[in-house]
């Protein structure tokens, strides 16, 4: 829980925002100089503020909290890269009748914890309460409590990062790193192995041919290895009664959404691994039928409970459509990711195309040629495999902005860390070195 600590007092008089800006801004123009005459008396070099509707933050929908949230992490951010402050949240239209609990508010607590780099205490780096005195009600304990929240945040010792867009490879998933991890990434020594040449040690070998029929895979997922269902949904197939071109690009369109759905997220997880990774489209975990699962739950899907085995089904494709599958795919790649080397410099086009393979494997018996033997139009079924090569040099992020970190200007004005700056407090953590609060303009991912 958050730390606690003695009430700031501020002035008892103030105006309400108006009814409808309370439902529908977390800007109200009338809280300036409310919000002024309650930190009169703060002494903090950095404060700022911002407003939520006590709707917003107590009863509506996620969607809705999801909006506020962000702007009060990217606020905290803010504060922590630039020796801290206070940030105080007015809560409008706030209804007296209900008592003093921020429960709700507390849910934020784990993304504040996110941006702890250093791995010191919740409560050394986060404080928070009603600021008491300010349009206040006697709660049952004789205390006071009002419609502002005081946040009170600690400065970083290198850097904190809303959002890292990058990360690192589980057994059984993916998962947002600690900022030690990619401080150890990013100052990793490189091995004699050359650069992007693959370590086979313990490296399974994922075979699909001859399994049309459904066959079992002897292989299993892994930190290097990921399996995922790739089919057509019933909407997606009633495009076989429109015209044949129609039919192919939309299909085209389909396998290349599908596949480029968190595609990014596992490519920059596989990236930290020294044998690199592949993730295969087109096998999935079989189901149980009906008579085996007994009293089991029947699943959303229909099916019965796992067997834990794998099986290819593949994805009924022609192979005129690989190319341009593929060409789909490493433009979102090379377009929408942000690759860079240990220098920190960006990697071009054709070097990020020399670092992902994509293969699309059949899963009939005999081979299946190229357009140029087979007729364009015949189909066949394919696992498509995505491949980052090993031993990768640099860090790669979803966003082709980079991470997602924040400091105040000169204005108080919230703007992007350049990611080279990021880059080198990051690096910071392995050493231990105090860092100097940021300082630098240049948006982040340029």
């Amino acid at each position: 829980m958050f730390g606690s600590t003695d009430s700031y007092t501020v002035p008892t008089t103030s105006t309400h925002c108006e009814p409808e800006q309370q439902a529908t801004d977390m800007s109200c123009s009338k809280c300036e100089k409310k919000y002024k005459a309650c930190i009169d008396n703060i002494n903090e070099r950095n404060t700022l503020h911002m407003d939520v509707a006590q709707s917003i933050l107590f009863h509506l929908r996620k969607e809705t909290r999801q909006t506020f949230k962000e702007k009060l992490l990217k606020k905290v951010c803010s504060l922590r890269n630039s020796r801290g402050g206070i940030l105080v949240i007015h809560v409008t239209g706030r209804d007296q009748k209900f008592g003093p609990s921020l429960d709700r508010f507390d849910e934020v607590e784990n993304d504040l914890s996110n941006m702890i780099e250093d791995d010191t205490p919740f409560c050394e780096n986060y404080t928070r309460y009603w600021i008491d005195g300010c349009q206040g009600v006697e709660s049952g304990a004789g205390h006071r409590y009002t419609d502002y929240i005081l946040l009170h945040v600690s400065g970083s010792g290198s850097i904190s990062t809303r959002d890292f867009n990058t990360y690192m490879p589980r057994y059984g998933s993916i998962i947002r790193p600690k900022a030690r991890e990619l401080a150890g990434v990013l100052t990793r020594v490189s091995t004699e192995t050359k650069p992007h040449e693959e370590n086979n040690v313990n490296k399974q070998e994922i075979k699909v041919k001859g399994r049309e029929k459904k066959r079992l895979l002897s292989g299993y997922k892994s930190r290097d290895v990921q399996f995922k269902r790739l089919r057509l949904t019933d909407s997606q197939k009633k495009t076989e009664t429109n015209d044949g071109n129609n039919i192919r690009e939309q299909n085209i369109n389909n396998i290349t959404n599908k596949v480029m759905d968190r595609l990014s997220d596992y490519v920059t997880a596989f990236t930290k691994l020294t044998e690199g990774g592949a993730i295969y489209y087109g096998i999935e975990e079989e189901k149980g039928q009906e008579k085996e699962r007994k009293k089991a739950t029947r699943s959303q899907t229909g099916d019965g409970p796992p067997t834990h085995h794998y099986v290819v089904n593949g994805i009924l494709m022609s192979p005129d459509m690989h190319e341009v599958v593929k060409a789909n795919i490493m433009t979102d790649i090379t377009e929408n990711m942000l690759w860079h080397n240990e220098q920190g410099d960006k990697y071009g086009e054709d070097e990020i195309n020399n670092l992902v393979e994509i293969s699309f494997h059949s899963t009939s018996e005999a081979e299946v040629e190229t357009a140029v033997g087979t007729a364009a139009g015949e189909e066949d079924t394919y696992v498509i495999e995505v491949r980052v090569k090993g031993n990768f040099r640099g860090i790669a992020f979803t966003s082709k902005t980079g991470p997602c970190a924040d400091r105040l200007d000169d204005k108080k004005d919230t703007i992007a860390v350049d990611i080279k700056d990021w880059e080198k407090r990051i690096k910071l953590l392995q050493t231990n070195s105090p860092a100097q609060p940021v300082t630098s303009s240049p948006q982040a991912g340029q």
